[in-house]
């Protein structure tokens, strides 16, 4: 086994094997040595004297190797021996029952996250089905109210324009209330002009300005008035549930205008919905003979569910989504815009002796103040 020396002084075979794998007891005649050793043990008989030879080599010996070679036997000895192999399966046995603790462990508090998770979802979802129905039922309530206080109305006050425009004032209220209601929630409580401003950002980074607010205002000012003020006209004509029934198809007008405006999506069932509305307008035009005030009356409150749409349409349009304070400070400049633009008109109804609203004393400021209220809860 053992070959010639080597130009770089390796010895054996062995030797540049230990060399190239970067054996850490390796030095220069590693395996010559080692070699030596184990034919002089060979050669010394148990209880005889070994040569002199063999002693010098012995003393020749690192003491690392001999360390590697009295310890090899004995580590071999344990992996082999029974007890190495139980300690070797206790402490594997240990080791996957931790594995298997700590997964069960996971596992119980994953399924305690989701079941708390499951339980939030369905509390906020159970809140917001409550909340809806409780803006829905505000909202039947108003109209309901401002209608039958309305035909009430009409039986000593026949001012329908009158009665738009001092109801259309009180929007200015809108914000007001909102920035009251922020001050009694809000954690971190702003000045009314820093409210003011930050939700003026409606109308754009600048805020509103004089050019914005007679751009963007006057036109919803003027559905608003006219939707109204139809509403009014059609009550005077027709029952409250006929003019209710049929001031709800502007739902169907809406989808019509955001279709061909908004260029939403179309749908199907929609349309039929749509269709369906239409055919109920000329259904009960039809039941009186398309004649008298029946027809004129379903003018006016077909006119009054268009102008709402198209005002509805408009503000998704022109102004986007806007959060609740930036749709109460539209609202608040829409009763401004009325208060300072819109006044002229029934002054000039009253002098040409259309509307006649006075002496105050004759007006039904009760009634009016109730038309106003309910009103703004729509």
């Amino acid at each position: 086994m053992d070959g010639k020396a080597a130009p770089n002084g390796v010895a054996t075979i062995e030797d540049r094997i230990l060399r190239i794998t970067g054996y850490y007891g390796y030095y220069p005649g590693y395996s010559s040595q080692k070699s030596a050793s184990r034919s002089s043990v060979i050669q010394c008989k148990p209880g005889g004297n070994c040569p002199s030879r063999h002693r010098g080599m012995t003393r020749q010996l690192s003491p690392l190797s001999v360390a590697e070679d009295s310890a090899a036997p004995i580590l071999e000895l344990q992996n082999r021996s029974p007890s190495g192999i139980c300690r070797h399966s206790r402490v594997e046995r240990q080791s996957r029952s931790g594995e298997e603790g700590t997964q069960t462990h996971t596992e119980s508090s994953s399924q305690e996250a989701e079941g708390q998770t499951r339980c939030q979802s369905c509390t906020s979802t159970f809140l917001k089905l409550i909340w809806r129905f409780l803006i829905i039922l505000s909202v039947s309530s108003s109209w309901v109210g401002t209608t039958q206080f309305v035909k009430i109305t009409f039986e000593t006050f026949d001012c329908p324009f009158f009665m738009t425009w001092f109801s259309t004032n009180w929007n200015i209220m809108i914000f007001p209330i909102y920035y009251s209601g922020h001050l009694a929630t809000a954690q971190e409580k702003q000045s009314p002009i820093k409210k003011f401003r930050e939700c003026s950002r409606i109308f754009g980074e600048d805020g509103l300005t004089l050019k914005l607010f007679l751009k963007r205002t006057a036109p919803f000012s003027i559905l608003w008035t006219l939707t109204n003020y139809l509403y009014l006209l059609a009550l005077k004509k027709l029952t409250a549930t006929d003019v209710s029934a049929l001031f709800c198809c502007n739902k169907a007008f809406v989808f019509l205008l955001s279709w061909i405006v908004l260029k939403d999506r179309f749908m199907g069932a929609r349309i039929v919905a749509a269709i369906m509305a239409i055919t109920g307008i000329v259904m009960m035009a039809y039941a009186d003979g398309f004649q008298g005030d029946s027809i004129i009356g379903v003018a006016y409150a077909v006119g009054s569910a268009s102008t709402s749409a198209l005002y509805k349409v408009l503000f998704k349009m022109f102004l986007g989504s806007a959060n609740f304070g930036e749709a109460a400070h539209f609202v608040s400049t829409l009763g401004f815009f009325n208060f300072i633009f819109i006044s002229v008109t029934p002054i000039i109804l009253y002098f040409t002796k259309v509307e006649y609203w006075y002496p105050f004393s004759a007006v039904p400021w009760g009634y009016l103040c109730g038309v106003a209220g309910l009103w703004l809860g729509m």
